[in-house]
């Protein structure tokens, strides 16, 4: 065979065989590059898609996972699925046209002011989420919302009541964020606070799944009860004294206590009405005519409507304005739940004479201790004296005074200091002093095993004068100087 054939015959098979190999290598190196450009796009286009907060979760779960890299391709995934649903919200809307057709809270019911005309709607949830509902009304005014568990009734708005802007401060475009449970029925209230029909009130719910609002008519078929007590304050009356056990500060009132209790907790209106001016109050458990500060949740003097709760006894007191011997009185209380009131006795009988009382005289001199204040005027001087006071039993006691002087008293529970700025006790009657006849009081609870520092001082620059500082109690109690 011609040697130059033989020769090209060999470099043609040896070409073909390079050939081929050339074209395997760059087609196993164009899948590499392709599979390696895909992963990149991949994170690229969801870090662009996405926020820096949701770039920042991305890279974190990339790089946690390098050791196999499509498995951190499946995990940033996951992520960045989760992190769609969530942000994908959903608006759910409803118009209502509020006319003197729809449902209204009967006029009847106690404390009812606004509102008073409503609409009602029923609704359920897919998704366990937070929701956002917003409120408006064509004449941009303000709605009084309410959301219940379960059901609805517009005797006891406050039965199954999970949340209400009654008593908040209200705005033109309310707006609250609820969290929202699936396989639960709730009923959402709207109604105006000042405006009347016709008026058009809307929400927007807004959140993972769209919501069916569905608007329902609600029958307010139950009936108002009452009660109504009628009576008269006489001399033969008990009594008891609002400000003070001590004998110079006698305010002394007729009483008559009622024992009350409700069967349904919500809102009730106690009404009283009196021949001349008398007023009532309302204790959480048990009215101790000693101390008439302790367990009072309200006071009035004409109607009250207040929250009382089922299974609870409540004390209700009437008593007469000082000075007036001879008081008709008559007491109606209304409200959705069945009321029981009767009269009761109170057995406690503390008096000045039935209680003991200890007692401290000294004086305030130009020799006493003084404090240094810039009132009226630089360096005024202000003399001062410290009491203590040890309690046996932890109890309410009354401090009072009596003196030829204008004084002040302030108690601590820590040795007072003239140089620090120290606060003292309040008392059980919600004043620092009460002044009325040149004395001070103070009313509360004292502990036992606790020292107490009492400071006497005075309301004038530099006056002088004897007092006596008395504690009143069926307990016993010490004062003794401090040095």
């Amino acid at each position: 065979m011609n040697p130059y054939l033989k020769f090209g015959i060999v470099f043609l098979v040896f070409t073909v065989v390079v050939i081929v190999i050339t074209v395997a290598t760059l087609v196993s190196l164009r899948k590499k590059s392709n599979q390696s450009q895909s992963t990149d796009t991949i994170t690229k286009s969801k870090n662009v898609s996405f926020t820096s907060t949701i770039d920042s979760v991305t890279r974190t779960t990339i790089n946690s996972s390098t050791s196999t890299g499509s498995s951190s391709i499946m995990t940033n995934e996951t992520t960045m699925q989760s992190i769609i649903i969530i942000s994908s919200q959903k608006s759910s809307h409803h118009s209502y046209v509020l006319t003197t057709n729809s449902n209204k809270f009967n006029a009847i019911r106690p404390c009812l002011q606004y509102p008073n005309y409503y609409e009602a709607l029923e609704f359920n949830v897919l998704t366990t989420a937070d929701y956002n509902f917003s409120f408006q009304t064509s004449t941009r005014g303000t709605i009084t919302y309410y959301l219940y568990n379960t059901s609805f009734h517009p005797a006891f708005r406050y039965t199954n009541l999970i949340v209400t802007n009654e008593n908040t401060e209200h705005s033109v475009n309310q707006n609250i964020i609820l969290l929202l449970y699936t396989m639960t029925n709730y009923t959402l209230v709207m109604a105006p606070l000042y405006d009347q029909p016709p008026l058009i009130m809307s929400v927007n719910v807004t959140g993972p799944d769209l919501i069916k609002l569905k608007s329902v008519k609600i029958t307010d078929d139950l009936p108002n009860y009452h009660v109504y007590e009628q009576s008269t304050l006489t001399p033969q009356s008990p009594s008891f004294c609002i400000w003070s056990p001590c004998p110079n500060l006698y305010l002394y009132h007729y009483y008559k206590a009622f024992q009350l209790n409700v069967s349904v907790t919500t809102k009730y209106e106690i009404a009283l009405k009196s021949s001349t001016f008398a007023h009532s109050r309302l204790y959480d458990g048990t009215f101790r005519p000693f101390y008439p500060e302790n367990n009072m949740v309200s006071y009035s003097f004409s109607t009250n409507c207040i929250m009382l709760e089922a299974m609870k006894i409540y004390d209700l007191v009437v008593y007469n304005s000082t000075h007036i011997e001879f008081d008709e009185f008559a007491i109606n209380i209304t409200g959705s739940g069945v009321i029981s009131l009767f009269p009761i006795n109170i057995t406690e009988t503390l008096s000045m004479t039935s209680l003991p009382q200890v007692e401290y005289t000294s004086s305030l001199t130009n020799e006493s201790k003084f404090l240094l204040y810039q009132r009226p005027y630089p360096n005024s001087v202000y003399y001062y004296e410290i009491i203590q006071v040890n309690v046996s039993k932890t109890d309410y006691y009354a401090i009072c005074s009596n003196s030829t002087i204008l004084i002040k008293g302030d108690l601590y529970d820590v040795p007072f200091d003239p140089q620090l700025s120290q606060y003292p006790i309040r008392g059980g009657a919600g004043y620092r002093g009460l002044h009325r006849g040149h004395q001070f009081l103070w009313k509360g609870l004292l502990q036992s095993m606790t020292d107490y520092f009492l400071v006497i001082s005075t309301e004038e620059v530099e006056m002088t004068g004897s007092f006596t500082i008395s504690i009143i109690s069926e307990l016993p109690a010490s004062l003794s100087k401090v040095d």
